[in-house]
C-alpha cells in the first residue's frame, strides 16, 4: 500500500497527452467528414447538372409557380393580357341555338362570332378548334358551311385568322379542305400539339414542328400567333410562365357572343378584343384538358367573373362544383402567347450553375448536420429548405428557374445519409463501450470512455491522487 507521500511523489500524468490524443483524434474525425461532405456536395452537382435531370429540373416550376403567387399574386390583372379567349363551354352547349344541334351544324354560328370579331379590330384570331368534317357535302347540306368559308377566307387571306391541326404519331387531324382553302391553305394551318413531361404536366411551349412530307420546320399555333402579334419569338422551346389567379385571362361564352353579335352590339365587341390576339376553342369538363405546372393551383373559374355581354351568367347551372387541376388547351396556348407577347420567358439556370449550387448546399448541409444533434439537425434542415426555396423565388421573379428540385432533394438526403452514416459507423464504437461497461462503471465514466474510446488500453495513466483513509 502506497503511503500519501509515495502517491505525491509518483511522475505526473498524462493528462495534457490524453487531452492531445482526443484533439488529434477530433481532427482526424473532422478531416474524414469533410471529405464525405465535399464528395457528397460534388455528386449531387454532377447529379443535378446532367442532362438526364433536366425534367427533375423543370418540375421545379410547379412549386415556384405556386410560390410566386402566394408572396406576390399574379404576374398581371386579367385586362392586361394580350390574348383574350372565346370559350364554347357548358353554357354553350345547353344554350339555343346550340342545345340539341351537333357541332358539325354550328358553322353558321361560328361564321357570325368571327366576323363579329374581325371587324372589332383583332390583332389575329386563333381557331383552336379542328373540324375534319362537314355538313357541305353534294349528298347533304350543299353550300351549308358557305357564311363560315366566306369569314374565314376574309380573315385568314389577309393574314388575321390561324386554323389548328393536330398530328397524332404519323396521322394528322387536320380542317375539312373547303376550311383549308379558304383561309389561304397551309401557310395559314399550325399544329396544336403541345410538349408533355414524363409526368403528363405541360411545361413548356414547342417553337414549332417539322413537316412530315417535307420535313420543313413551321412554327407552332401558339409561337405563330404571337409572331404575327408583334412578339420576338424565341430561338428554340421554352418554359411557360403561367399567369396566377382565377380568371387570369380574360374569357368570354361563346353562347353569349353569338347573342352579342346577333344583336350588333359592335362597341362591346371593340372593348373586348380590338388589339387583342383572340382564341375560341374547347373549355369543358372532358375534352382536351391538360395538367400544366400550375396543377397546384386548383381553381375555381368564376363565371360571375366573366364579361358579359348579352346572356346573364347562370352559375347555378353552368358553374363548376369542383375545383380542377387540369385546365383547357386553349388556355395553355393563351399562356404561352402572353409569355412571347410580355417577354416573361422562363430559363433554367445554366449547368455549371446548376452544380455549383446543388453541390454548395449538399457540402454546408452535411458539415451541418454532422456537427449537430439529430433533433438540431432537423431544425437546421428546415432552415436551409426555407433559405433555398427563398432564393429560387427570387430567381424566378428574374426569370430563372433555379434547381430547387435538386436542391431540396440534396438536402434531404444529406440528412438521410449524414445520420445514418454516424449511427452505423461512427457511433459504433460508442454502443459497444456502453454496452460492456455500464453494468460495472459509472455513467460519468462510462461516458468519458464513450467519447475516447483510445483510453480504453492496457497499463493505466499514472498521475497525482490525494487518497484518504477512513
Amino acid at each position: 500500500m502506497a503511503s500519501p507521500s509515495t502517491a505525491a511523489s509518483a511522475p505526473v500524468a498524462a493528462a495534457p497527452r490524453v487531452d492531445a490524443a482526443a484533439r488529434r483524434r477530433l481532427a482526424k474525425l473532422w478531416r474524414g467528414r469533410a471529405l464525405l461532405a465535399a464528395a457528397f456536395g460534388v455528386i449531387a452537382g454532377v447529379l443535378a447538372a446532367l442532362p438526364q435531370a433536366e425534367e427533375v429540373h423543370r418540375a421545379g416550376v410547379d412549386v415556384l409557380l405556386i410560390g410566386r403567387h402566394r408572396i406576390w399574386g399574379p404576374l398581371f390583372p386579367a385586362e392586361q393580357s394580350d390574348v383574350a379567349v372565346v370559350v364554347v363551354d357548358e353554357e354553350t352547349y345547353q344554350t339555343p341555338p346550340f342545345s340539341g344541334r351537333p357541332r358539325v351544324a354550328w358553322s353558321p354560328y361560328f361564321a357570325k362570332v368571327i366576323e363579329a370579331i374581325d371587324a372589332a379590330g383583332p390583332k389575329v384570331i386563333g381557331y383552336d378548334y379542328v373540324d375534319p368534317t362537314s355538313l357541305d357535302q353534294p349528298d347533304l347540306v350543299r353550300g351549308y358551311d358557305r357564311p363560315l368559308l366566306r369569314a374565314l377566307a376574309k380573315a385568314g387571306r389577309e393574314g388575321r385568322l390561324v386554323l389548328g391541326e393536330i398530328r397524332l404519331s404519323r396521322q394528322k387531324i387536320e380542317p375539312y379542305r373547303g376550311q383549308r382553302m379558304a383561309v389561304g391553305g397551309d401557310d395559314n394551318v399550325r399544329l396544336l400539339n403541345v410538349l408533355l413531361d414524363d409526368d403528363e404536366v405541360v411545361r413548356r411551349q414547342p417553337l414549332g414542328f417539322s413537316t412530315e412530307d417535307s420535313n420543313e420546320f413551321r412554327l407552332a399555333f401558339a409561337t405563330e400567333l404571337a409572331r404575327r402579334a408583334g412578339a420576338r419569338v424565341p430561338e428554340k422551346d421554352f418554359l411557360i410562365n403561367f399567369n396566377t389567379g382565377p380568371n387570369d385571362v380574360p374569357d368570354y361564352s361563346f353562347a353569349d357572343m353569338l347573342a352579342c353579335a346577333e344583336g350588333e352590339k359592335r362597341a362591346f365587341f371593340e372593348r373586348a378584343f380590338k388589339d387583342k390576339i383572340v382564341l375560341i376553342g374547347p373549355s369543358l369538363d372532358i375534352e382536351d384538358r391538360r395538367y400544366a405546372s400550375k396543377w397546384l393551383m386548383p381553381e375555381r373559374p368564376d363565371l360571375e367573373r366573366q364579361t358579359r355581354c348579352a346572356l346573364p351568367a347562370d352559375t347555378e347551372r353552368f358553374g363548376a362544383i369542383v375545383d380542377r387541376r387540369t385546365i383547357p388547351g386553349v388556355f395553355l396556348h393563351a399562356a404561352a402567347i402572353n409569355t412571347m407577347m410580355k417577354n416573361l420567358h422562363l430559363d433554367l439556370t445554366p449547368r455549371p450553375v446548376t452544380f455549383a449550387a446543388v453541390a454548395l448546399a449538399g457540402l454546408v448541409g452535411a458539415l451541418a448536420f454532422f456537427a449537430l444533434s439529430p433533433t438540431l439537425g432537423m431544425l437546421a434542415g428546415v432552415g436551409l429548405l426555407a433559405l433555398e426555396g427563398g432564393a429560387s423565388l427570387l430567381a424566378f421573379r428574374a426569370g430563372w428557374v433555379a434547381p430547387i428540385t435538386g436542391l431540396w432533394i440534396t438536402s434531404l438526403a444529406g440528412f438521410t445519409l449524414v445520420y445514418a452514416y454516424r449511427f452505423v459507423i461512427e457511433d459504433r464504437d460508442k454502443r459497444r463501450i456502453s454496452t460492456a461497461f455500464k453494468a460495472y462503471l459509472a455513467p460519468e465514466m462510462v461516458e468519458r470512455l464513450s467519447a475516447d474510446p483510445d483510453a480504453l488500453k492496457l497499463g493505466g495513466e499514472r498521475r497525482r491522487v490525494a487518497i484518504m483513509f477512513s
